[in-house]
């Protein structure tokens, strides 16, 4: 039921409008009106009754601060919640990781890579030998990372990037060795940018559900306001994937790179 008492509350959203966490803020808005509350998407909280921070850079910091102050709020984000008792709605991306591990295995690749900026996540299946981590989500690193794992015997038939600026770089390693994808290599990455829409060919990625996430969050701070106990503290949405042209089934004989047995 949409919430009778009108106030002010504050939409926090650090980056473009145009990024993947800014498509968050529309549902946002439309969620909040709905619930008779009226979005601000710029100044302080001071005068807000609530706020909703949409993937804040510094989490903790920032909301160990508003909770001290017993201010309420909902968080937004593509990550696991730093804080439990924090009403946050968000999307885990190693699920995003291990739903596109499940797709390129059902297209029969058995030798998929990994190239990631974290531990790579439990349960994927992802062989030690197979991972790359690297210190910089770009695509010079991506780019790297993939033509080492190309160059070695047994080497992979399928590569997933835990960032899409490194996916940009892994398919820039494909075409240094002449490798097509997907016909030899599929390329499959997290879509943390908007980069794999403009991607040649576009890539294959799990996306955290913004949209989902914004509604979830406005809801938690609905609940908030009006006191309705208990409120969930943490609501996890699962990941979208999206399937593109940078992924295919496997062939029988994979090419390799020359040099390579």
């Amino acid at each position: 039921m949409p919430n009778p008492r009108r106030g002010v509350v504050l939409v926090r959203c650090p980056h473009p409008l145009t990024a993947p966490p800014g498509q968050a803020v529309a549902s946002i808005v439309e969620s909040l009106e709905s619930y008779g509350l009226v979005p601000m998407l710029s100044g302080s909280e001071a005068g807000a009754l609530g706020a909703i921070l949409v993937r804040p850079p510094d989490p903790v910091h920032l909301l160990q601060r508003l909770r001290n102050r017993r201010y309420p709020f909902a968080l937004v984000d593509s990550r696991p919640p730093v804080l439990r008792d924090v009403p946050a709605a968000w999307s885990d991306p190693a699920a995003g990781l291990r739903d596109l591990a499940a797709h390129l295995r059902a297209l029969g690749h058995d030798r998929i890579a990994l190239i990631t900026c974290a531990t790579p996540p439990s349960g994927a299946g992802f062989a030690p030998r197979l991972v790359r981590r690297v210190a910089e989500a770009s695509p010079d690193h991506g780019r790297r990372a993939a033509g080492e794992l190309l160059e070695r015997p047994g080497a992979p038939t399928a590569l997933i990037c835990a960032d899409d600026r490194l996916a940009t770089g892994a398919l820039r390693a494909a075409a240094d060795r002449r490798l097509r994808v997907p016909r030899d290599l599929s390329v499959a990455a997290l879509d943390e940018s908007g980069l794999g829409t403009l991607a040649r060919p576009e890539l294959t990625v799990a996306r955290a559900p913004w949209p989902a996430l914004g509604r979830t969050a406005a809801a938690l701070l609905a609940q908030l306001l009006d006191g309705i106990d208990p409120i969930p503290h943490s609501v996890e949405v699962p990941p979208d994937l999206f399937l593109a042209a940078s992924t295919g089934p496997v062939i029988a004989e994979p090419l390799h790179p020359a040099g390579v047995t």
